[in-house]
């Protein structure tokens, strides 16, 4: 057999359920099957098959967090209960940037992440906040962000949100009111950006979205934590819902202003003032920039012109 097809047959290890699998980790941080990669090594080569990098040691680690992640699949996918899924193990190995793409890449072609799996889990009724909820926005969200992830799937998952969005906004309305994590409250907005930005001015989905003066709090909230990426996710999440895509035409849809009165009244003025004032290291690069300008949108409306805007002036 050539060293050319020995190393085609050395892949990164598959995420399929096996019960013999065993995970060995080399130097260079890439999991392989253990058995084929203990061959590999037996034939002499003292390179990685994935990375063609030296070997400065040949010894295998175990990577027991994978090979448990295969094992609670595998029983998922026998039983047919998604609830047996890791999902917070998931969403922590998708978002690890030190972890193999490759195999990032076949979790997120395996069934159980399917648009169709994942919708199932964030709207089903008898969905618990942090065991099902949170995890499973989490994964949308980085699915709709990682580049590994092909655009198709991208719009299939958005697509399905839309197709049940009364019980998709529930879902966020529920995490972003009541996550223990900031990280979870931050994964909403991305999610809510996205469904926004996928549907036209003034749809259906973008009226009932301006309807939910708990998600408007909810943002609101979000974009006064002390946190770089809250402040600039839901920055960018408020933009994309009151209308300030540059790109746009000058109109500013019914939706958005809806969403301007709602976001003037749950005290969105105050907190864009508060991230003005913040030193320029408190935040990321463009969060200063979408504060104004959204502080500039919202003095369009007459609840906005009702709140204090004279030190924004100030700071221009």
């Amino acid at each position: 057999m050539s060293r050319r097809h020995s190393r085609l047959e050395l892949l990164p290890l598959p995420y399929l359920p096996r019960s013999d699998a065993f995970a060995g980790e080399l130097c260079t941080g890439i999991t392989y099957d253990r058995s084929s990669i203990q061959r590999w090594l037996d034939s002499g080569n003292n390179i990685c098959p994935a990375t063609m990098q030296p070997l400065l040691s040949t010894d295998l680690v175990p990577n027991l967090t994978l090979r448990r992640l295969i094992n609670i699949w595998s029983s998922s996918l026998a039983t047919g209960d998604h609830n047996l899924l890791p999902l917070s193990d998931i969403a922590r190995f998708l978002s690890d940037p030190s972890a193999n793409d490759v195999v990032k890449h076949q979790i997120v072609s395996a069934d159980a992440l399917r648009p169709s799996s994942l919708a199932s889990l964030l709207h089903s009724p008898i969905a618990t906040l942090h065991e099902t909820l949170e995890p499973t926005v989490a994964i949308i969200s980085l699915l709709l962000s990682l580049n590994l992830v092909d655009t198709e799937h991208k719009r299939g998952l958005i697509a399905i949100l839309l197709s049940n969005l009364e019980s998709t906004v529930a879902a966020l309305i529920t995490i972003i009111n009541g996550a223990a994590t900031l990280s979870s409250q931050i994964a909403v907005a991305r999610v809510l950006e996205a469904v926004v930005s996928a549907s036209p001015p003034d749809s259906e989905a973008r009226m009932l979205i301006a309807e939910k003066l708990d998600l408007m709090a909810g943002l609101v909230r979000l974009i006064g934590e002390c946190d770089k990426e809250a402040v600039e996710v839901g920055l960018q999440c408020l933009m994309e819902l009151i209308g300030c895509d540059p790109s746009a035409s000058s109109s500013t849809s019914l939706s958005a202003r809806k969403v301007r009165t709602d976001m003037a009244r749950a005290g969105i003025v105050p907190t864009l003032t508060l991230v003005l004032e913040r030193d320029a290291e408190e935040l990321l690069m463009p969060a200063g920039e979408r504060a104004m300008r959204a502080m500039e949108a919202m003095a369009e409306c007459a609840e906005g012109r009702g709140s204090d805007l004279r030190r924004v002036e100030e700071m221009r």
